[in-house]
């Protein structure tokens, strides 16, 4: 098998650390997922703290649902 070279999808560094699960970027200062760097292109990926955001939204949601009282029931 080839070994695989990773680079930033943002600013297309090469300079990237290694990590086990992921790269980081210490210019853009991002980690990226390596499952995502190996399928998709690059203007497709989020970096982990953009995904952290996105869930953490979708998470405040779930926690104010949970205040409203059930007008059905």
């Amino acid at each position: 098998m080839m070994p695989i070279y990773y680079h930033c999808p943002r600013c297309q560094s090469l300079q990237v650390k290694e990590r086990e699960r992921s790269v980081f970027c210490p210019r853009c200062e991002l980690n990226f997922d390596k499952k995502f760097l190996q399928i998709l292109e690059d203007g497709d990926i989020l970096a982990n703290e953009e995904l952290e955001g996105i869930i953490d939204v979708f998470a405040e949601d779930t926690d104010e649902s949970d205040d409203v009282e059930d007008v059905f029931g």
